[in-house]
């Protein structure tokens, strides 16, 4: 019988694996945060393999070099070291391949792939070998190695292949409560869009945000996060000077920071790219959180793409991507769209609504006073609870730090509850500056609607507010406020 020698296993990929060592010649930490590992032994020559072993040690260097420039003389500078030659002559032309980071995955899996195909054919090799000295033995070697091998190979194939699971399985996972932006709107692995016009606050909302998350405090009204504190990645459309100001203001420091002056070297790249360098990122920092403010700066999606629902539909699956392969909460913010009227109120085409899980529609609370400090937002989703309503409203309140604490946004309620707030508020100073005025005199001065003010009066008589008249023409109804109320509230 003629058996097989080592020179007839080669199943392998020359191309693939240089393109991969390029990846690393890229970012070498981008070996430790692939999918599925690679090893030494998935290289199928043994330039490529001193090559990698060469990386790994530069990897283990503080602070570890990033950029093809700087990470090619320390692998060279290593190869002579060890005494690697081939490898060494094999270094210029994996240089010159050029393969990003962002690529590393995909040549990834080829490695991977075929080395477990290797591994196959050498223990059949080895198989069958010892079965011409000794069957029993043969036999039980056959089984340890088609185990191994079979595991590797499933191990290769796992990051690749789509996979489904069984609804009954689906249906006694635990709930997953995590990160509740409030009422369980926020959830790791899923995409939250927040919108609101120009100036309306949004970065800020989104930055007292993460302060709580990094100090492990709950977020308005919700519970802290079980597991500890978080990081977060915020991608910022605004220069470094603007990005330290809000930074102190909410007490965020821990957070990663990519501002206008670093975004240059990703805005180069497709968008695609940007997306899956700052997935990359994330969890190289351990983030859970990956801000990107705004998505017209970073996605440099124009006007007439913008309004396109296929152009902005493949827009916004990187992030969707990122979020379900990381388990990162990506939170996108986005403008709204010129001029009133019904339905969405975000810029651009329907897709944006569509394609997220939660949108944040954020505005002023008083829009002839936007310095007010309070700003009305609406939850819509996924995640929302139709026997509740479409949307979950609320109104928050700016709170100014203090020595004690960094600013912060407060839950003030619904938005009826703050309105009604608003209105006694109104209504009692009108009282005050006007004692005994009747009731047409009284909505003039509180400058109220009113059917409101007529609905706030009746649960504010005999609390805040004394009536005395009968309300005929001649002895109207006259306001003043309640002494025992006001002697309590002091």
């Amino acid at each position: 019988m003629i058996l097989p020698t080592a020179d007839d296993l080669p199943p392998h990929d020359d191309s693939a694996e240089r393109a991969l060592l390029s990846c690393f010649l890229d970012d070498p930490k981008t070996a430790a945060n692939l999918a599925g590992p690679v090893y030494n032994d998935d290289f199928y020559t043994e330039a490529n393999r001193g090559i990698f072993r060469a990386l790994t040690a530069c990897i283990s260097r503080e602070p570890a070099p990033v950029g093809i420039m700087a990470v090619v003389p320390m692998v060279r500078d290593e190869l002579v070291r060890v005494g690697a030659t081939l490898a060494l002559q094999a270094l210029p032309d994996v240089a010159e391949v050029g393969t990003r980071a962002i690529d590393a995955e995909n040549y990834a899996k080829i490695v991977r792939r075929l080395s477990a195909s290797r591994s196959a054919m050498r223990a059949a090799y080895d198989v069958m070998v010892l079965a011409r000295t000794d069957g029993d033995a043969a036999l039980e070697l056959g089984r340890q190695r088609f185990a191994e091998s079979h595991e590797a190979f499933k191990s290769s194939q796992k990051d690749s292949e789509p996979i489904s699971i069984c609804a009954a399985d689906l249906l006694v996972e635990p709930e997953d409560t995590r990160l509740a932006y409030w009422a369980g709107h926020a959830l790791p692995g899923s995409v939250m869009l927040e919108v609101a016009a120009p100036k309306t606050g949004k970065t800020w909302i989104n930055a007292a945000f993460i302060g709580a998350l990094e100090r492990g405090e709950g977020w308005l009204g919700g519970e802290p996060y079980p597991d500890g504190p978080i990081t977060s990645l915020i991608a910022s459309e605004e220069p470094p000077a603007v990005v330290k100001s809000w930074l102190r203001r909410f007490g965020v420091t821990k957070a990663h920071i990519v501002t206008r002056r670093e975004a240059s070297r990703l805005l180069s790249r497709p968008w695609k790219e940007r997306v899956k360098w700052l997935e990359t990122r994330a969890v190289e920092i351990g983030a859970k959180v990956l801000a990107v403010d705004t998505f017209r700066f970073w996605a440099s999606l124009g006007s007439k793409e913008e309004n396109d629902a296929g152009a902005v539909g493949a827009a916004m699956m990187p992030l969707l991507v990122a979020a379900g392969s990381s388990d990162l909460l990506v939170l996108v913010t986005h403008h709204t769209r010129k001029g009133e009227g019904g339905g969405s109120r975000t810029a651009g085409s329907a897709a944006f609504d569509g394609a997220v899980d939660t949108i944040l529609d954020v505005e002023n609370f008083s829009p002839n006073n936007p310095n007010d400090g309070r700003r009305k937002i609406k939850a819509r989703g996924r995640f929302i609870d139709p026997e509740n309503g479409y949307g979950d409203e609320r109104v928050i309140r700016y709170v100014s730090p203090d020595a004690d604490a960094p600013a912060t946004f407060v839950l003030e309620g619904s938005i009826r509850e703050a309105r009604e707030s608003e209105d006694r508020q109104r209504i009692t100073e009108a009282v005050r500056s006007n004692p005994a005025c009747t009731t047409p005199e009284l909505i003039g001065l509180a400058h109220i609607r009113p059917q409101d003010a007529h609905a706030v009066l009746k649960r504010m008589v005999g609390f805040e507010l004394l009536r005395t008249g009968t309300g005929k023409a001649k002895d109207p109804h006259r306001w003043v406020i309640n002494p025992t109320h006001a002697a309590m509230t002091k």
